[in-house]
């Protein structure tokens, strides 16, 4: 699939690796992206990324992104949380918001845009894993637990895997873990060795 004169949609593009995705993105050639936020007013301004209010864990909310990004042929599923807490004597509320955010809201993306995606001919659907989707952290309540998204990749493989339903059938879904990225989210740096 080509980046150039393509139009994409990121989520959680107001910050962190979403706001390089939508950077990326345009620096490759990409007619327009929209550029997905809880609040769209947080999205850096720049030529060619339309601001669009996305909460993915609000399928109502995301339903109506499919709405009006109806020109889409690459989704990036990039959205995250993590309140970074212990598993033992943790808010449970904010567990369950990690699991709403990190696995449900991909599936929730993935459903609404699948038609989307058909009618313009076909696309892609690539879900971004975080590193720590890999192995647990002490003091990570949701790398503990089975699949949250640092911990998702169960999720996605199964997004990843061939999909039966029509509206599938156009999709080429991708799973893109990245290595070590710097960003305004980055709580230190890793050296690189040569």
């Amino acid at each position: 699939m080509d980046i150039k004169g393509s139009v994409a949609l990121v989520t959680g593009a107001n910050r962190g690796i979403g706001a390089e995705w939508v950077r990326q993105l345009r620096e490759r050639g990409a007619a327009k992206i929209y550029a997905g936020a809880r609040d769209p007013l947080s999205v850096s301004p720049a030529d060619g990324v339309v601001p669009i209010a996305l909460n993915v864990t609000d399928k109502a909310q995301v339903e109506a992104a499919a709405s009006q990004a109806a020109d889409v042929n690459i989704i990036i599923n990039n959205a995250a949380v993590s309140y970074r807490q212990p598993l033992i004597g943790a808010d449970l509320d904010k567990i369950h918001d990690e699991f709403e955010t990190n696995v449900f809201g991909p599936v929730y993306v993935a459903e609404a845009f699948a038609p989307v995606l058909e009618a313009n001919g076909g696309g892609a659907i690539v879900n971004a894993l975080s590193a720590v989707s890999w192995f647990s952290f002490p003091g990570m309540a949701a790398t503990a637990l089975p699949s949250p998204r640092h911990g998702i990749s169960p999720t996605h493989s199964a997004l990843n895997s061939p999909i039966r339903a029509p509206s599938w059938s156009a999709c080429t879904p991708a799973r893109w873990p990245p290595l070590w990225a710097i960003t305004s989210l980055s709580t230190r740096s890793i050296p690189i060795r040569s």
